[in-house]
């Protein structure tokens, strides 16, 4: 960008507004569907919704929908570690070797530390479900 400071600031103000507005409205759609009354007493208030209007397959195209936006979010994570460990890496606080990049320029080593993150809280939410996150 030209000017980074006025093209972060007009992405977050759009971003902000954006996220306002489609949850609004996904909300109102929602309610103007299933009473608020019945709305999450045992399923998603969006599946309900789903039902009501008799969408077909409408279990699975919401689990089809929170499994991409998981993997999506999954994603934006990992990448958000890696150069967060190689940053601090550069800067002195963290392991030299997190710093290192490939010949393409990718951080492998500090990538690497992040899917083992990524492993470990897999692992973690295999053996004890109840407990791993809290």
């Amino acid at each position: 960008a030209k000017n980074p400071v006025i093209a972060v600031k007009a992405a977050f103000k759009g971003t902000i507004v954006r996220l306002f507005i489609f949850y609004m409205l996904s909300i109102a759609l929602m309610l103007a569907i299933v009473p608020w009354r019945q709305s999450g007493t045992g399923e998603s208030p969006f599946l309900m919704a789903m039902n009501v209007i008799h969408l077909p397959a409408a279990a699975g195209i919401f689990n089809f929908i929170v499994l991409v936006a998981a993997l999506s979010a999954m994603n934006g994570q990992l990448y958000i570690t890696t150069r967060m460990m190689f940053s601090l890496s550069r800067a002195g606080q963290a392991p030299a070797a997190l710093g290192r990049v490939s010949r393409r320029g990718i951080p492998v080593n500090a990538l690497a530390m992040s899917c083992i993150g990524i492993v470990v809280s897999i692992v973690l939410s295999l053996v004890a479900p109840e407990t791993s996150f809290a």
